[in-house]
C-alpha cells in the first residue's frame, strides 16, 4: 500500500475535521512525551500506549492499536474530556499515532522537531534508533512551514467545543420532545462520608446516587459520565435494562436541579485538580466522579433545601468504623423555624450540658449523633432522624461555634485556664440557642470589664490613662500587657480577661493618641489632633467607657469657623476696604488669619479655644493678593482709588465665602460705572480732523471717566492716535466751558511734537511749551488752556 495510507486512515477516524491538525501540531510541538509499543513478530498488529501533554497543560494517557500491514487503525483511547464527548479519535491519540510512526520510521512526519522517547516491550529502556538524517525540503530555501501556535490550537478548540454545546443543546430539545409522556428518572441521593485522596488528612462529605425510573432502578457508578451525558444530551446506560437520553425533560424537576449542582461540581472539581496534577505531574489529571461526588457544606445546604418535605439516605462518619456501615433514612423538615418567633418561645433545637471536671475545668456534652451543615444565613442540625433547617440567626451565630464540635461523641473538656475565655464568648451562644444546663457558677467566671479614661494636659502633653476593671478588681490597661504574658503573670490574682474588649478600647484610643512612654499621649500644641479629639474622639471613647476630662480641657470649646465679612465704603472719591469677622476680636482674627498664612488646618484663639480654617481665610488672602496689600493690613482697613470700586465688586460677587457690606456711595459708583459705556459725547466741530471709529471710542471713553471722575490710561499702539484723541477731548472740555489750563507732561524731544499737534488740530487753543529752566511770563497766565511740559 502507498506511503501516506495511516494519515489518510487517522483522517478518516478523527473525531471532527479540525482534530487531525490538532494532533499533528501537538506531535510536531513535543507534546507526546513517551510511547510503548507491544506486539510481537507473530502478529503484524501493534498497540501503542503513550503520555500526551495537552494543549492546557493537563497529561493524558492514550492508547492506540494499529494494523501495519493494512494501514488501518484497529483501536484507540484516551482519558481526555473529549475522548467520551465525541465518537472519534481525539488529538491526543491521533497525536500518539503520528509519533510511532514517525519514531519507528513507517510513515516520517516532515516537521518533528523533539525527539519522542521510544520504549519497547521487551526491554522497557528507550529503544536505541540511529540519527536521521535531516529531511531535506523541497521547497529550499524557502522555511518549512510553522506550525499553528498551541495558544491558538486550545482557541480553536474552545470554539469547536463551543459549537458541540450548541448541537447538544438542540439535540436535548429534540430528545425532550419525543415522547413527553414517558415516566421520568428521579435520582435518589445519599449523603456519606468522604475521605479525599489528595489530601489524607481532611475530611468532607459526598453524595452517592441511586436513579429510578419507574420499577427499575441502579446505583449511579459514573457519576461523571451521568453529568457529561446531561451537558450534551446524550444517551447513558446504567444497567441492561435502564439506557436513555439524558434532557432536563426526561428527569423530574428535583432531579434536574439535581443534576445542575452534580455538573458545576464536576467542573469545578475538575479545574482545580487539573491544575494540581499539572504541578505534580500526576499520569492521570482531571477530576473523575465515579460512585462518589464531593461537595461543600454550602453545597449540601443547597441539596437539603431541594429535599425539603422529602428523605435522604444519610451515613454518619462514625459508621465507618464499623463493620457495617450503617444509613439512616433522615426526613427534610419541610419549612424552617419562623423567623418571627420571639427567641424566648422558640424552642431549642438541641441540648447542651456543662458539668465540673477536676481541678476547675469543665466538660461540655453536646448530641452524639448530630451534625451540623451551615452556609450563610442558612444551616441545618441532621441526625439520625431528620434534618431541621434553622433560622438565619442561628445560622449565623450558632452554627460556626457547633459546627466545630457536632457530632460529640466525648465530652469536649474546657481546662481550667481556659472556662473565663469560654463563659465570656461561648456560653452566651450556648444560652441563646441550646437548651442548657449548666452551674451557676459559672455566670460570675468572668465578670464583664468596665473602662474609665481620664484625659487631662501637663508638661505639653495632652494624655490619656485607661483603667479596666473587672469586678472589684482594677489595673492601669497598658501597664498589664496581653493576656497571659509576663506582665500579667507578675500581677496576682488578675481575672479571666476580655482580649477582645481590651483591644477595641486601645484601638479606639490609638486612633486619636500616640503610643508614648507607655501610655497614650499627643504633643499640647497639635491644635488638628485636639480638635480631632474634642470633636469626635470623646464621642467614640464615651461609647466604651466613662470619660474623664480635666479642668483645663473642659474650658477649650471648638468653636466654628468664623463668617468673615469685607465692608466697601467710599468717601472722598478714595474706596476704603475693611476685613472682619463675627464673634472674633481684631487680635483673634489676626491669629486665625496667621494660622492659615502658616499653612495650618486649626487656630488656637487667644482664649484657648479652637477654630477650624475654612474657606473664608483662603478668600480673605486672595482678596489681600489682587488688591495688592498684606490681608492683616485689611484688618485696620485700606484706602484704595475709587476706580477700583468695580473691580473689588466683581471679586466680592465671586467670592461667597466672604460677606459683602457695601455701602450707599459704593453702589451708587458701581451703577455709575455700569454706564459707562452708554455715555456719547460729541466730537468737538472746532477740531480739523476727522477721527477714526476707534478714535472716537477712545475720545468718549476718555469724556465718560472725566464725567465719572475716574482716571484711566489709554494704551493704543503707537501710530494709533492717541495724541488726537487727547487733544479732541482737551478741546472738547475748553469749549464745555472749562477754563483751566491743561498741563500735558512728555518727554523733552516730544514737547515741540505736542504743540506742533496742537497748533494743527486745535488752532483755537492756546499752548506754551515750558522746556528746561526757562519759564515764559506769558504761560504764568491763566488765559494759556494747554501747557506742554517737558
Amino acid at each position: 500500500m502507498a506511503q501516506g495510507t495511516f494519515v489518510q486512515a487517522l483522517r478518516k477516524e478523527a473525531a471532527l475535521s479540525g482534530t487531525f491538525m490538532k494532533g499533528r501540531s501537538l506531535m510536531l510541538n513535543g507534546a507526546v512525551l513517551s510511547i510503548e509499543d507491544s506486539g510481537s513478530r507473530f502478529s503484524k498488529n501493534v498497540t501503542v500506549e503513550g503520555s500526551v501533554r495537552g494543549s492546557r497543560g493537563d497529561l493524558y494517557k492514550t492508547h492506540v492499536a494499529l494494523d501495519m500491514d493494512e494501514h488501518e487503525v484497529i483501536d484507540y483511547d484516551c482519558d481526555c474530556p473529549a475522548a467520551y464527548r465525541y465518537p472519534g479519535m481525539c488529538k491526543h491519540a491521533i497525536a500518539t499515532a503520528l509519533a510511532y510512526l514517525d519514531a519507528s520510521g513507517a510513515e516520517p512526519v516532515e516537521g518533528l522537531r523533539t525527539p519522542v522517547r521510544t520504549f519497547t516491550a521487551q526491554s522497557k529502556q528507550p529503544a536505541r534508533t540511529a540519527p536521521k538524517a535531516p529531511a531535506v525540503n523541497p521547497n529550499f530555501p524557502f522555511p518549512a512551514p510553522v506550525p499553528t501556535s498551541p495558544s491558538l490550537v486550545a482557541a480553536l478548540s474552545d470554539l469547536s467545543d463551543a459549537r458541540m454545546d450548541e448541537l447538544a443543546s438542540m439535540r436535548r430539545k429534540l430528545a425532550g420532545a419525543v415522547d413527553p409522556d414517558a415516566p421520568k428518572a428521579a435520582l435518589e441521593p445519599s449523603l456519606v462520608p468522604y475521605y479525599n485522596p489528595l489530601f489524607a488528612d481532611r475530611f468532607s462529605w459526598a453524595l452517592e446516587f441511586r436513579i429510578r425510573c419507574g420499577s427499575v432502578s441502579y446505583v449511579v457508578k459514573d457519576i461523571d459520565g451521568m453529568a457529561d451525558a446531561y451537558v450534551r444530551g446524550g444517551t447513558f446506560s446504567y444497567g441492561k435494562k435502564l439506557t436513555f437520553v439524558h434532557s432536563p425533560e426526561a428527569f423530574d424537576e428535583t432531579s434536574a436541579k439535581l443534576l445542575n449542582l452534580v455538573v458545576t461540581t464536576v467542573a469545578y472539581l475538575d479545574d482545580i485538580t487539573s491544575s494540581r496534577s499539572a504541578s505534580y505531574d500526576f499520569a492521570r489529571s482531571g477530576f473523575v466522579a465515579e460512585r462518589q461526588l464531593p461537595l461543600s457544606e454550602h453545597s449540601i445546604v443547597y441539596v437539603l433545601d431541594l429535599l425539603r418535605g422529602q428523605t435522604i439516605s444519610f451515613e454518619p462518619a462514625w459508621s465507618r468504623g464499623m463493620t457495617t456501615h450503617r444509613t439512616y433514612d433522615v426526613a427534610v423538615e419541610l419549612s424552617p423555624q419562623r423567623e418571627d418567633e420571639a427567641s424566648a418561645k422558640r424552642p431549642p433545637l438541641l441540648a447542651a450540658k456543662i458539668a465540673p471536671a477536676a481541678g476547675g475545668s469543665y466538660d461540655l456534652r453536646l448530641p452524639a449523633d448530630m451534625y451540623c451543615f451551615a452556609s450563610g444565613d442558612a444551616a441545618y442540625l441532621v441526625d439520625t432522624r431528620r434534618a431541621r433547617r434553622t433560622d438565619a440567626a442561628f445560622a449565623q451565630h450558632a452554627a460556626p461555634f457547633l459546627s466545630r464540635l457536632l457530632p460529640c461523641r466525648t465530652p469536649a473538656h474546657i481546662a481550667a485556664e481556659q472556662v473565663g475565655e469560654f463563659c465570656r464568648m461561648a456560653l452566651p451562644i450556648l444560652r441563646d440557642y441550646t437548651d442548657l444546663t449548666a452551674p451557676a457558677a459559672l455566670d460570675t467566671v468572668a465578670p464583664e470589664p468596665s473602662f474609665a479614661m481620664a484625659i487631662g494636659v501637663g508638661d505639653g502633653l495632652v494624655t490619656c490613662k485607661i483603667t479596666v476593671t473587672y469586678g472589684d478588681w482594677s489595673a492601669d490597661l497598658f501597664s498589664l500587657g496581653a493576656p497571659g504574658s509576663p506582665f500579667e503573670e507578675q500581677r496576682p490574682g488578675v481575672p479571666p480577661r476580655d482580649e477582645v474588649a481590651e483591644f477595641r478600647v486601645m484601638d479606639t484610643a490609638a486612633l486619636y493618641f500616640d503610643f508614648y512612654e507607655g501610655g497614650l499621649a499627643f504633643e499640647e500644641r497639635d491644635d488638628a489632633r485636639l480638635f480631632c479629639l474634642l470633636t469626635e474622639g470623646l464621642s467614640a471613647l464615651s461609647e466604651l467607657g466613662e470619660v474623664m476630662l480635666s479642668d483645663r480641657l473642659r474650658q477649650i470649646s471648638v468653636r466654628p469657623a468664623p463668617k468673615l465679612s469685607v465692608r466697601a465704603t467710599v468717601k472722598s472719591n478714595l474706596l476704603d476696604v475693611e476685613l472682619g469677622a463675627s464673634g472674633l476680636s481684631a487680635a483673634d482674627l489676626a491669629v486665625y488669619l496667621d494660622s492659615y498664612k502658616r499653612h495650618q488646618t486649626f487656630a488656637r484663639l487667644t482664649s484657648g479655644d479652637i477654630v477650624r480654617l475654612d474657606e473664608g481665610a483662603r478668600a480673605a488672602f486672595g482678596l489681600a493678593e489682587d488688591l495688592g496689600v498684606d490681608a492683616v493690613d485689611l484688618l485696620d482697613g485700606v484706602s484704595l482709588p475709587a476706580s477700583s470700586t468695580l473691580f473689588v465688586d466683581s471679586m466680592l460677587a465671586r467670592t461667597p465665602a466672604l460677606e459683602a457690606d457695601r455701602d450707599a456711595a459704593f453702589r451708587r459708583t458701581v451703577e455709575r460705572l455700569d454706564t459707562l459705556g452708554k455715555m456719547d459725547f460729541t466730537v468737538p466741530a472746532s477740531l480739523k480732523a476727522t477721527m477714526r471709529g476707534y478714535q472716537v471710542d477712545g475720545y468718549q471713553w476718555l469724556g465718560s471717566l472725566e464725567h465719572l471722575g475716574l482716571g484711566g490710561i489709554l494704551a493704543d499702539d503707537m501710530g494709533l492716535g492717541k495724541t488726537l484723541q487727547m487733544i479732541a477731548h482737551i478741546l472738547a472740555r475748553v469749549e464745555a466751558g472749562d477754563t483751566k489750563p491743561t498741563l500735558v507732561v512728555c518727554p523733552a524731544s516730544l514737547v515741540y511734537n505736542w504743540t506742533a499737534e496742537l497748533e494743527r488740530f486745535a488752532p483755537s487753543l492756546d499752548v506754551c511749551a515750558i522746556v528746561g529752566a526757562k519759564l515764559n511770563a506769558a504761560c504764568r497766565s491763566p488765559a494759556w488752556p494747554s501747557i506742554a511740559w517737558s
